[in-house]
């Protein structure tokens, strides 16, 4: 990339696996986004409805330099508000994404990473810097559930999300309701408290579990009722939450 901010061949050191580019999406961070998922996923959600990305060498994915999805996402430049980083989980491919972040800020392009914030902190020290924010998922607050959920430690996700609202760049936290699993209120109340005493002003987003795309004994599952959502939002704002919003209803 040259200073001036056009891409030159062979400019980009880095290469990373990419499952997909969006050039246009409105449900992946804020206004109108392109969105780029990488491949590869270290966990194994009970509940992911992408279980193609998992994986990071697979038929979906494709190897790519940060210069080559820079010049993939140059049309779609002019009619959108940033660009959004996913996967998979995109911290895998740390140097890649450090390298794609940098590019697109150099053209002055928004950078959103949307990840499930199990990376270290000396990850999140090389990748914020670069990035406009970092979306970060919690998929519970009780470490016995989330190792369930996802077959990680719950944490590494709450150290990333004390890093990141300590560096301003805690965009948004994520948390999926899914009957029977994350929809009682009294775990809604202890996940919205903790969340509440490390980063008040933090965006809180419940997303309504949808079985489409999903594996094994969820593949069925039931969707949480609107009703029993707008609960969790009472709940959450009652637990000191200032901004509480439903999607996937």
């Amino acid at each position: 990339m040259t200073s001036g901010g056009a891409m030159t061949s062979g400019s980009s050191a880095a290469s990373g696996r990419v499952i997909k580019i969006l050039p246009f999406s409105s449900v992946d961070g804020p206004g109108n986004r392109s969105v780029v998922f990488l491949a590869g996923c270290n966990f194994n959600c009970l509940a992911c409805h992408n279980p193609q990305t998992i994986p990071m060498v697979s038929p979906e994915s494709r190897e790519l330099t940060a210069a080559e999805v820079l010049s993939a996402l140059k049309p779609a430049r002019p009619f959108i508000s940033g660009i959004t980083v996913s996967g998979g989980e995109p911290t895998l491919q740390a140097d890649f994404l450090e390298e794609l972040l940098a590019g697109a800020r150099a053209l002055g392009v928004h950078t959103l990473i949307d990840s499930n914030g199990s990376a270290p902190t000396a990850v999140w020290e090389r990748l914020l810097p670069v990035a406009g924010g970092v979306a970060l998922d919690l998929k519970a607050i009780d470490p016995a559930l989330h190792r369930r959920l996802t077959g990680h430690a719950l944490e590494p996700v709450l150290d990333s999300i004390r890093f990141a609202a300590s560096k301003g760049k805690l965009a948004e936290v994520r948390h999926l309701v899914i009957p029977g699993f994350t929809d009682a209120l009294s775990r809604l109340q202890q996940l919205a408290a903790w969340l509440a005493s490390v980063a008040p002003d933090a965006p809180l987003a419940l997303l309504a579990f949808r079985h489409h795309g999903v594996r094994g004994e969820l593949a069925s599952h039931p969707s949480p009722a609107p009703q029993q959502m707008a609960a969790l939002v009472d709940a959450a704002r009652a637990a000191g939450v200032k901004k509480v919003s439903i999607r996937g209803l």
